[in-house]
């Protein structure tokens, strides 16, 4: 279990809309990384913030609890029991890109595929094969809104409420999300201290 006290520290600040983003030591993560160039395996945007008694809710695309596809956790379990020497980073959108939201089109994208869309394995292992010399160009990279990785889903959530437009979120990484220029700055909530290479740059 992960030590979560940063993160009870800062959670009562975190807004919905915000980005919280992995890095974590499984072996699908350590082929992400390997395939992918990046520590960063896993995103989710959150929901919902603090309200009284209440946790924080991440939505997020994951296999997860028994079930598989865009779901709604409590980020605080999450962090917990995301694995042992994981990361995990608060990403605050910047109070500019906060104010773009059109809030009816984010709980519309968030309702819409909470319990419905499934987690894209395909998809998942066509971004891995892409890596590969000659293969990789020739795996397809078109939109399915029925299934979705998780940074295709935060994409998804993102163009719903108007922060992005445009974007064909099957060709998105956890990496390409944080270093889109939508960010406040970067909080660590888990893990040792690390930093996340070329953040809020795009």
């Amino acid at each position: 279990m992960n030590d979560i006290s940063q993160y009870l520290k800062v959670r009562s600040q975190i807004r919905p809309g915000d980005v919280i983003v992995f890095a974590g030591n499984a072996l699908i993560s350590r082929a992400i990384d390997v395939f992918g160039g990046s520590k960063i395996t896993h995103c989710g945007i959150v929901r919902q913030g603090v309200h009284g008694t209440s946790e924080v809710l991440l939505s997020e695309s994951t296999i997860e609890n028994g079930k598989s596809g865009a779901q709604t956790n409590p980020l605080g379990a999450r962090l917990a029991d995301y694995g042992d020497g994981a990361k995990a980073w608060w990403l605050p959108l910047s109070d500019e890109v906060h104010k773009l939201i059109d809030w009816e089109g984010f709980y519309k994208a968030v309702g819409a595929a909470d319990g419905i869309v499934k987690y894209d394995i395909p998809g998942l292992f066509g971004f891995l094969a892409r890596s590969v010399p000659v293969i990789g160009p020739r795996i397809c990279q078109t939109e399915n809104q029925r299934q979705m990785v998780c940074s295709g889903y935060v994409c998804h959530v993102f163009e719903g409420c108007g922060v992005l437009r445009g974007v064909n979120y099957n060709k998105i990484t956890p990496q390409d999300v944080v270093e889109m220029s939508l960010y406040r700055q970067c909080v660590q909530l888990i893990g040792k201290p690390g930093n996340i290479t070329r953040f809020n740059t795009v």
